[in-house]
């Protein structure tokens, strides 16, 4: 009776320490979704915007092909945070995802998913091949690369990809994972060098977190978890995808701090839309217009 007892005791005592800390896991892995995905929606919807409209408007930085590939990436970006990011707050604030719907929805959702996280990848390859050659062949850049040129580069890209990726629209399906079980000139050179450099930086370090995750943690690793274990990877799988979007989220701040050109031109725009509070209380809007 008395070994009975100890066994009792020894098999439940660790379920009863062990049921609070995986509900504690799962639901701080529920709240980094829920804070932080509307967070960097905002932020990178807006900087997205504000990075399209400047390089569109100043004469200077829209003549450059580099500005084609860094408009092309703010779209690119922007998807992906309303495609992805948004998906994964939906999931968790309303229990909805579109990928279960429909077979068409849940591959159409992996393949732009995969596509875009590709061609973000590859535009900052081809971009940083026509800035290697703006530093070391400076006198050849503007045969080599051109506006057209990198508009071609672009279309190429984006088809090899489409290709690439092709097989998600009809190799795969629906599929209820542990996780929806578990969880309802010379300066101009400069400048643009920098504002590359920064955001090359900047995608390393933002993707390196996740590319280690899911290489050290395959699908064979998450069927045969247990719950603790896998409570525990929900809390990195969320914070890892986080740090990710921010990559799709902090260029613009990026293109300011890096590149005197966009800071200046971002200035202007603010100085050309400023609001001036009146003596009265009253609020007059002031639009600057160059003749």
């Amino acid at each position: 009776m008395t070994d009975a007892d100890c066994t009792t005791e020894s098999a439940t005592a660790p379920f009863e320490i062990i049921d609070p800390i995986i509900q504690h896991l799962q639901n701080t892995a529920k709240q980094v979704w829920l804070v932080s995905s509307p967070i960097v929606i905002t932020i990178g919807t807006l900087g997205n915007l504000l990075t399209i409209w400047i390089f569109l408007r100043c004469p200077k930085l829209r003549s450059t092909s580099t500005s084609l590939y860094l408009i092309v990436l703010a779209v690119v970006d922007t998807l992906l945070l309303y495609i992805g990011l948004l998906r994964h707050y939906c999931i968790f604030k309303y229990n909805l995802d579109y990928r279960s719907v429909n077979n068409f929805l849940c591959k159409f959702g992996r393949f732009i998913v995969y596509f875009m996280v590709h061609f973000e990848a590859w535009i900052l390859v081809n971009v940083t091949l026509e800035r290697f050659a703006a530093v070391f062949i400076p006198h050849k850049v503007k045969q080599l690369f051109s506006k057209k040129r990198a508009a071609l580069a672009i279309g190429i890209t984006g088809c090899i990809l489409f290709l690439f990726n092709v097989h998600f629209l009809w190799g795969s399906k629906i599929e209820l994972t542990l996780k929806s079980k578990n969880l309802t000139s010379s300066s101009k050179t400069s400048s643009m060098t920098a504002i590359l450099i920064s955001v090359s930086v900047t995608f390393l370090v933002f993707t390196l977190p996740i590319t280690i995750h899911m290489l050290l943690y395959s699908g064979e690793f998450y069927s045969t978890a247990t719950e603790l274990e896998y409570a525990q990877l929900e809390v990195e799988w969320a914070v890892v995808n986080i740090v990710y979007y921010l990559n799709n989220s902090t260029n613009f701040f990026l293109y300011c701090i890096s590149g005197p050109s966009f800071r200046r031109e971002f200035l202007a725009l603010i100085s050309r839309n400023r609001v001036q509070v009146m003596p009265d209380g009253s609020a007059t809007h002031t639009v600057t217009v160059n003749a």
